[in-house]
């Protein structure tokens, strides 16, 4: 394949979102997202589902053991933060998968709206847990939504981030996003 803006055949790399497009750097990404976004979007939204729809987790703690501990004013934080570290990882790693504070025509209504798909699927997938208080999510969202985070803000904040550290009892944003994501996008640690 060549790169969907300039033709080129070197050095290419897929779209990590739905791996049917290719560009040869970051720049022709960014300048053929508002062609390829819906497409992109619409062609990767049933990762993560069997055949009968539901949703699939391979092993494992379950998906809300992230909330295990925490008062529900942390468990917003930890949520919205987890957001936008996912929106950080897909932009320094995902591809042209450019969306939240990323998306060259954001604006706070499309943040806003991409925050919401990420709370719907948390809750399709079970990450959230019982007792979930919107609204103290809705509280905390709308002073953190406005910043980027990404993972050097989680080291300062939680004091690590390691993917790994939910498979062994603990808590990481990252895995966390992969549980309501249904797929990796973060830097291996």
């Amino acid at each position: 394949m060549s790169c969907a803006v300039c033709g080129s055949t070197e050095d290419v790399s897929k779209c990590a979102a739905c791996l049917s497009v290719q560009y040869c750097c970051r720049e022709h990404q960014k300048e053929d997202w508002k062609a390829h976004k819906a497409a992109c979007r619409s062609s990767s939204t049933g990762a993560g589902t069997s055949s009968a729809g539901a949703s699939v987790r391979a092993f494992g703690p379950p998906a809300s053991s992230w909330a295990e501990g925490l008062g529900s004013a942390e468990r917003a934080e930890w949520l919205v933060d987890c957001y936008r570290m996912r929106v950080d990882d897909d932009y320094v790693n995902g591809g042209c998968n450019l969306h939240g504070l990323y998306d060259p025509d954001h604006t706070a209504m499309t943040v806003t709206l991409d925050f919401a798909v990420f709370c719907k699927l948390a809750l399709a997938n079970n990450v959230l847990p019982d007792g979930w208080d919107w609204k103290v999510l809705l509280s905390k969202a709308g002073g953190l939504l406005p910043f980027a985070f990404e993972k050097s803000d989680a080291q300062k904040k939680y004091g690590r981030e390691n993917k790994f550290a939910a498979l062994m009892g603990g808590r990481s944003l990252r895995a966390t996003g992969t549980s309501v994501w249904r797929s990796d996008n973060a830097i291996a640690d």
